[in-house]
């Protein structure tokens, strides 16, 4: 009859599919060795989508929570995967507006 129990046995024992660390090697280095690291140059040269509203007064309104807000709900189901851009024109049609937009400022 063994008198150890299971417990100290597998402290002392190493199971037969682990792998041991080669010589000079810190346990804990490499273990994500394929994974990329997010760095300040991966973040900045992250480039995600955009989604430009563009209209009229109704467009201009749409991140107003008084009025609905439909222009921040599409922004807060997209974020962090696109930019939401208001170009709304209170009074503008779509001929002004495409005048607008082929302006310097537009």
């Amino acid at each position: 009859a063994h008198s150890s129990s299971p417990t100290n046995e597998r402290s002392t024992l190493t199971p037969p599919h682990a792998k041991r660390l080669p010589k000079g090697r810190e346990k804990g280095e490499g273990l994500h060795s394929g994974v990329k690291k997010t760095t300040m140059s991966n973040v900045t040269n992250y480039k995600r989508g955009k989604i430009i509203l563009f209209g009229d007064s109704i467009t201009q309104q749409s991140f107003s929570a008084a009025d609905g807000g439909w222009g921040a709900y599409i922004a807060d189901r997209y974020q962090r995967r696109a930019d939401v851009l208001n170009r709304g024109f209170s009074g503008y049609n779509t001929d002004w507006f495409l005048r607008y937009a082929a302006t310097a400022q537009g």
